[in-house]
């Protein structure tokens, strides 16, 4: 039988709980691809076997979660501007270079990948050459995330918080269409660093001066609230105004109300701020899933660029973002905060 066999998966750890297979094989149904999705939760000294196991059983590529954004930067021959730039890497597209008398992937049977023991089941043979070229679809899973709830961020007082890997993707974004980004963080030298390392153009928001703020949009990067807890990300007695509020966490709130608010999971920071207009993490997940997804089965040719990667890479040809149909992304949010409701 002669068919196109998409293989993909995610690397991190802890990962088991992940919801990116769940997604991935509803985006392979409505493309009317066939596919499968593995999870590798390993150790950092285990992901480079990942990949070879990968260019073994012909892989379109990996997302890659925390914490090894940075780490996955070292094996990549090609960068896209943007992870260069945010400094972190969230999709590798893997390329293997044809072997004489065959194509790579081109006739791949399905497999299942023993992602614990990594067996080949090959003898000796070792993996074939292949290149890494990598992404960061956080960017643009944010960018959509606000178009679909209609916030324009530009020219207005934005206030973000945290200044971890979340927050480098969301001030990109922010600082590219001219928004006045404020970030708060505890650590003041950790936001300044982020701002620093960036060239953003954005100021430290302080303890003392949040108060008078007024924003037309919060964005939460922190981790407060991830299990369900109270959120304390900011000073206790801080009051904002605000029009808008955005988490990238989208677990509800402990004892929060099933139906969530506005039309978004009840996570601990939306109830705590209690805005016009709310959005959690899950759109934001979709959306960079359907992003590195697009990367996954874009057809590209192989670089024979050797087996080392470039010290620094080389840049990659900037790709052209897509644009999903919001219903067809609302049909998705609806299907995963079942199953996220499910496990809570």
């Amino acid at each position: 039988m002669n068919y196109k066999y998409y293989n993909m998966g995610v690397i991190g750890s802890p990962a088991a709980h992940s919801l990116s297979p769940v997604l991935h094989s509803y985006l392979l149904q409505e493309r009317g691809l066939v596919g499968g999705y593995n999870i590798f939760d390993v150790p950092e000294s285990r992901i480079r076997k990942v990949l070879d196991h990968g260019a073994m059983f012909h892989y379109s590529g990996f997302n890659v979660t925390l914490p090894y954004k940075k780490h996955i930067m070292s094996m990549c021959h090609h960068m896209d501007p943007i992870a260069t730039s945010i400094g972190a890497v969230n999709t590798v597209k893997l390329s293997t270079l044809a072997k004489k008398g065959g194509h790579h992937g081109s006739e791949s049977p399905p497999v299942t990948a023993t992602d614990r023991e990594l067996a080949w089941h090959h003898g000796s043979e070792s993996p074939p050459v292949y290149t890494l070229t990598g992404y960061n679809t956080d960017v643009v899973g944010f960018a959509h995330m606000l178009q679909h709830k209609n916030i324009n961020p530009a020219d207005q007082n934005v206030l973000v918080l945290g200044a971890g890997g979340g927050a480098r993707s969301v001030v990109h974004h922010l600082d590219a269409v001219g928004a006045k980004v404020q970030v708060f963080n505890r650590t003041v030298d950790t936001a300044v660093s982020l701002i620093a390392d960036m060239g953003a153009n954005a100021t430290i928001a302080t303890a003392d001066n949040l108060a008078q703020g007024d924003f037309y949009l919060i964005v939460n990067t922190t981790s407060s609230g991830v299990h369900g807890e109270a959120f304390t990300a900011l000073p206790p007695g801080v009051n904002l105004k605000l029009t808008h509020a955005v988490d990238l966490i989208y677990t509800q709130k402990v004892g929060g109300a099933a139906t969530g608010l506005a039309g978004s999971i009840a996570t601990p920071f939306l109830s705590h701020m209690g805005a016009d207009v709310s959005c959690d993490g899950l759109l934001h997940l979709i959306y960079q899933g359907v992003e590195s997804f697009e990367i996954f089965v874009r057809d590209t040719e192989s670089q024979n660029l050797g087996t080392t990667p470039a010290t620094p890479a080389t840049p990659a040809t900037p790709t052209t973002p897509t644009t999903p149909d919001p219903e067809f992304i609302d049909y998705l949010y609806a299907k995963l905060t079942r199953i996220i409701s499910g496990r809570q």
